[in-house]
This record gives C-alpha cells, structure tokens and sequence, in this order.
C-alpha cells in the first residue's frame, strides 16, 4: 500500500493546496493531510481543518499547534513521522523545501505546480482581500469569505421583496425563509400546534442553507430572515424562546442587518397569522437585535428606495471588510 503525506498551514485553504491533494490521491492508496497552526491566527486552525475533512472525507486529516522553526527540515521530517503515525512513501508539496524534507522520511518528493502557474494564488493574497479572490476557493471555504446580509422584518413588510431585490442587483445568492414554508406545509393539518423542537429544526435548516448558498454567492449573501427571526416567532408561538434556539443565531456572524419598516400596507396570503401585532414585532427584532449587539440600518418606503438604501449599506460592508475570526 502507497501512503503519502501533505502537510501545510492551509491558510487559508484554495484551489492550489486543492490541485496538491488532488495529485497525491491518484498516487497513493492512504493519505495524510497535516494541517499545522498556532494559536491567535485569524482564521482558526480548527476551522481550516474542517474545510478539508468536509471537502475530503476520505482523508486523514490531523491537526497540529506547533512551534517549530520553518527552516528545521529535520524536526518537521522527524514530527511529520511521529504525526502520521508512519514513514509516508510519497510527500506532496508546492514547495521549494519539498526535496531535502523528503529525503530525511526516505520518501519521493512530488513537487505540484511551483511556479503556482495552473492556479496563480496564495494565502496572503486571499487574507489580503479576500473578496477579490473567492473564484480561488471552494465552496465550503468560499462560504466562510462572503459577508452575511440578512434582512428581517414583520410579517408583510417587504423582507423577502427586498431580499430578492437585491439578489439580482448584485447578482448574488439568497437564502429563503425555510420557517414560513414548513409552517404552511403543517397548518392545516391537527398537528397545526408548535413545540419547541420544531422550532430548532427551523433554525438549524436555515443556518445550513446559508452555509451552502454562502459558496455559490458573490462577495455578499443576501438572508431572508435567519434563526433569530426563528427565535422570535418561537417566542411568539410558545410566549418563550429556547436556549437552543438562541445558541443556533448567537453562534453565527452577519455582517449588517436590515429591518423592512411597518409603513407599507399589510396583504393577507393565507399564511401569515400576525396581522395586528406587525408593529410589536418590528419593535421586538430591534430590540433584539441591540440586546445581541448587532449592526442594522431600518429601511422604508417604495422598493426602489429600499434597495438603494440598503445598496450604500452593503457596499460599506464589502469595502471595509478585513478578515476576523467568525464564530463558528
């Protein structure tokens, strides 16, 4: 059986560490992918590591918080060993250091694309400007990159009008209110009463469509609605909301919330039940949205002024975007 090692900081992870790995799995039978870190990075050796297993199930992937120097090829040989748990027969790198670091481990050094002439990147390019690079990433880490817009609202005031709005203005994705359509599919039915779990079933779908949608999106990905406004119906529904819920919206990061105003008329569609408490629920998504300590414009008046407003807002984020360490 061949086994081969690739072993780097993947920091962060591209199409080029991509074209590496990808190399090394038509050559060997078992891989090892060693992701190194130290702690304070920006972006979180855990969270690096995770993009691979996901992308790569069929690796091992082994995460390593070292302090080696980068010029001691005989430790990083002899640690390369001890964290494999084996003498690896192929190593795979991209790397200049690739030849003589092989050679302590007794094994061939496949050297990938040097030059970076098939994919042109680097991690300091992306943690630069990383919005400028996201055709360099995979979805799963493109999806880390792009900023989260999420618009909320009371029932019939625009939020998903707006949403889709500003989908095709930027020409971007956006996620849909999963909640409203698991509501309309139990309504009518005599199990038409909630319970808390149903609640952060909602939650997690809709966190884990802005996950998917987030690395098919450009540089912002439009939320209609997010497990917050989940908590805030459970709210609504059981007259309380659920640590569990909470946890599922307190976990995530949005870069900018916009709040639909009250100040259009209310249209029934057979689906919405809070006709009469449109501004009590305006009133409880800012509240909200300052006990979390979140940042968000309110937006009113016809569509077309609605997008523009919320245009000059994301155009703000995107232009002041730096990296920072997301909670995940």
């Amino acid at each position: 059986m061949r086994r081969g090692v690739v072993i780097g900081k993947f920091y962060p992870f591209h199409k080029g560490h991509q074209y590496v790995i990808e190399t090394a799995l038509k050559k060997v039978d078992f891989l090892t992918v060693i992701v190194t870190g130290k702690h304070g990075q920006l972006i979180k050796p855990s969270v690096r590591a995770s993009w691979i297993k996901k992308i790569y199930p069929q690796v091992k992937v082994k995460l390593i918080y070292h302090n080696i120097a980068d010029d001691d090829d005989e430790k990083w040989a002899k640690k390369t060993v001890e964290w494999a748990t084996y003498k690896p027969d192929f190593v795979f790198t991209s790397e200049n250091y690739g030849d003589h670091w092989a050679q302590l481990m007794g094994a061939v050094h496949v050297a990938v694309d040097i030059p970076r002439k098939v994919f042109p990147i680097s991690g300091t390019k992306i943690r630069e400007n990383p919005l400028e690079y996201l055709d360099f990433l995979h979805p799963v880490v493109r999806s880390y990159f792009v900023r989260k817009i999420c618009i909320v609202g009371a029932e019939s005031t625009g939020s998903t009008t707006l949403s889709v709005a500003l989908a095709k203005e930027l020409k971007t994705g956006w996620t849909f209110e999963f909640g409203r359509y698991y509501w309309q599919g139990k309504m009518d039915s005599k199990f038409a009463k909630w319970d808390h779990r149903e609640f952060a079933y909602i939650a997690k779908v809709q966190n884990q469509l802005e996950d998917e949608l987030g690395g098919y999106s450009n540089k912002v990905l439009i939320c209609d609605t997010n497990s917050l406004v989940t908590y805030a119906w459970e709210e609504f529904f059981m007259k309380k909301g659920s640590l569990k819920v909470e946890k599922l919206f307190t976990n995530r990061k949005y870069d900018l919330y916009i709040v639909t105003d009250v100040d259009i008329p209310f249209v029934s569609d057979g689906v919405r039940v809070a006709k009469n408490r449109r501004e009590q629920m305006h009133k409880q998504f800012i509240e909200l949205l300052k006990k979390y300590g979140q940042k968000y414009i309110v937006v009113s008046g016809s569509v077309a002024k609605r997008v523009q407003a919320s245009k000059v807002a994301i155009d703000k984020v995107v232009s002041s975007y730096q990296i920072d360490e997301k909670i995940l």
